[in-house]
């Protein structure tokens, strides 16, 4: 993977947590013509505690320039985790954030046994 740049000093990759979607939403809007609603990101949330989802967040002082997650479905040939999003506020791309979230996920999903994972990507999206 190239990394584009170095990522901002001081940007911190954490859980996502309810707390942040005040932040969240501007940059979903903004990042897709079709964007998930608050209610969206809330139940995916609501489903952090089960396993099957991973969110992620990255914070440059105390302010949301990106976020990622994943999505753990159970699959009798290998469980699969697949991307669900890796969105990074304009203002921050090409700054090596996203590359860091996507390490910070890659993370996740090789601690668990026999995973394999996915991104769909648009051509559309050049920079992706």
């Amino acid at each position: 993977m190239k990394l584009l740049g170095r990522a901002p000093v001081g940007v911190e990759i954490g859980p996502l947590r309810r707390r942040h979607l005040r932040q969240v939403m501007p940059i979903e809007a903004a990042a897709y013509p079709t964007s998930w609603s608050r209610s969206v990101f809330e139940g995916e949330l609501d489903q952090v505690g089960s396993g099957s989802r991973h969110y992620l967040v990255a914070r440059q002082a105390g302010e949301v320039v990106g976020y990622a997650g994943l999505w753990f479905v159970a699959d009798p040939d290998g469980d699969q985790a697949h991307i669900t999003n890796i969105v990074v506020a304009a203002a921050s791309r090409r700054t090596g954030v996203a590359p860091r979230l996507m390490l910070a996920l890659a993370r996740e999903a090789r601690r668990r046994p026999g995973v394999g994972w996915s991104l769909e990507g648009r051509a559309a999206r050049e920079g992706a």
